[in-house]
């Protein structure tokens, strides 16, 4: 819920109108470019936000480092109780985030593949968007219950790289036989 003024995503309260984060009934200590951070992902809900046009949308056209976003990203984790290493709860990160769209997408991907559609879905963005936070609430979904999801993710590295390693990565997690035939069709470097 939310209008002009206020963003509710229970159990917090961004109240624009007198630039303060609110849980329950209790004022959190927030600084306004914080809050403007917090602002502006919950007025893009549903969307892949960049680095880049963050920084454009809040600090303007003015030359500041990536570090004092993630300054601000830091202390919204720590506002609103989130660990980067154990990431909000998927019902909770549904409420924060808000990526029901992407999330009604990916499950009808999935819905297709159980009437017999052959599927693969790529995930990209920029680092620090939020992909695997959005996967892992995608398997925590009841309907894949006892289902199998296979994934692997890109990341980066120096020197000589492997194309297919998140695939090859997702096929292993079923078992090395189904990996071996792309490994001798398409060899690393």
């Amino acid at each position: 819920m939310s209008s002009t003024y206020e963003w509710i995503f229970p159990p917090f309260r961004l109240d624009i109108a007198n630039a303060r984060l609110w849980r329950d009934e209790q004022a959190l200590p927030s600084r306004p470019k914080t809050l403007a951070v917090l602002h502006f992902l919950v007025t893009h809900t549903g969307q892949l936000v960049g680095k880049a046009e963050l920084l454009d949308a809040v600090w303007g056209h003015r030359h500041v480092s990536e570090s004092v976003l993630e300054g601000c990203i830091s202390e919204l984790r720590r506002v609103l109780n989130d660990d980067p290493k154990a990431p909000l709860s998927a019902a909770d990160a549904e409420k924060w985030v808000r990526r029901e769209a992407l999330l009604a997408r990916l499950l009808e991907q999935w819905r297709g593949s159980r009437l017999g559609e052959r599927h693969m879905v790529f995930l990209t963005g920029e680092a620090g968007l939020g992909k695997t936070t959005l996967i892992e609430m995608f398997r925590r979904r009841p309907e894949l219950e006892g289902a199998r999801v296979l994934w692997g993710q890109c990341v980066d590295s120096y020197g000589a790289g492997d194309a297919f390693l998140p695939l090859l990565t997702a096929l292993q997690q079923v078992g090395r036989q189904l990996a071996e035939p792309l490994r001798t069709h398409a060899p690393t470097g």
